[in-house]
């Protein structure tokens, strides 16, 4: 062994691990729009339960928890149907991990998990929790709950968009394309007005507002694109540049194996994000200066325009989370009471 890859070896053994809790009572619920199945899981019993999605059935399912001493209860994303549980959990001082249901769903084929019932996703999801240990979460407060879901009311309304408009392009006959343009006026209205009342709300919040001026201060990037960053990633200043990059869907992954070496891509993330960095960037390749001298660079050595681009995203982004991360950092250390950030 060289000692270059000792030494490299000893660099990634020092590192510390990252902290994974470990659960022995556990609690996973299936949610439905009229019912609620339970499956909890101690070291001396499981237990299945099944309840009306309504406060008493809520309350049951507390002090059940609260009774076996769980420790942390997991549900899948449903889309907001799971809000009223989760804000109930927490407020009776219960950990919760909100989960996505793809994870889930792996993981029960991973276990030869096939059938689906709700019972057995309640099950599965226990399993899930007791093996995997999600972390908790923190429950968004009224005002962060109402930002997300008109930013994804939002995010619906410009698919919407975007999909009227390739139809608009395809279409010959008069009376569909009047159609098609009627409904294009009706949704730049609704999202200017879905803008404004994010850019009330986000004035409202000093940190997201301080946020917004920190984006907005970046070359290309307008009051509008700033808001819609910011709160499509509530994470900003509070992740690594490569955390955050993973998140908003830029971070280029390997395709590997053997001798074969595959052309890394970009996956997953969110692409809410994504469509609020692409035309800034697109801008500032043009206009700002370490930007513009990174593309050029990129395109010099043969990369296509697109994966250029997509860098450049990825550093305009790192540049904003370094600013947001160093402005959290400075309000903590005037303020020692608000947590620090991670750069």
């Amino acid at each position: 062994m060289s000692f270059q890859s000792l030494k490299s070896m000893q660099k990634s053994s020092s590192r510390p691990a990252a902290f994974k809790p470990s659960y022995q009572r556990v609690c996973g619920i299936d949610i439905s729009k009229q019912s609620l199945d339970v499956h909890l899981r101690t070291p001396e019993t499981e237990t299945q339960l099944k309840v009306d999605y309504d406060p008493q059935g809520i309350q049951k399912i507390i002090a059940l928890c609260l009774q076996q001493q769980v420790q942390i209860v997991a549900v899948e994303a449903t889309g907001g149907l799971q809000r009223t549980l989760v804000v109930a959990l927490d407020k009776a001082g219960i950990a919760l991990a909100v989960i996505n249901p793809a994870r889930i769903r792996h993981f029960a084929n991973a276990e030869g998990q096939l059938a689906k019932t709700d019972p057995l996703d309640a099950q599965i999801i226990s399993l899930f929790a007791l093996r995997m240990s999600p972390p908790p979460m923190k429950v968004r407060d009224d005002q962060q709950e109402k930002i997300a879901r008109l930013a994804t009311r939002r995010d619906q309304l410009i698919s919407a968009k975007v999909a009227e408009d390739n139809r608009f392009q395809q279409e010959s006959d008069p009376d569909v394309l009047n159609s098609i343009e009627k409904h294009l006026r009706w949704l730049k209205k609704e999202i200017g007005q879905i803008d404004r009342k994010l850019d009330k709300l986000v004035q409202a919040s000093k940190p997201l507002e301080e946020k917004v001026k920190i984006a907005d201060a970046m070359v290309g990037i307008g009051r509008v694109s700033a808001v819609a960053l910011v709160v499509s990633l509530p994470e900003l200043g509070r992740l690594n540049r490569r955390k955050i990059a993973a998140l908003a869907g830029l971070a280029p992954y390997n395709d590997d194996s053997g001798t074969v070496h595959g052309k890394r891509c970009i996956h997953g993330g969110r692409a809410s994000v994504r469509q609020a960095l692409y035309m800034p960037t697109l801008t500032a390749t043009r206009y700002e200066g370490k930007i513009r001298e990174m593309y050029l660079r990129l395109v010099s050595r043969g990369k296509c325009k697109m994966v250029a681009l997509t860098a450049c995203m990825r550093k305009m982004l790192g540049i904003i989370n370094a600013r947001v991360a160093e402005s959290l950092l400075d309000a903590s250390t005037a303020n020692p009471s608000q947590p620090t950030a991670t750069t």
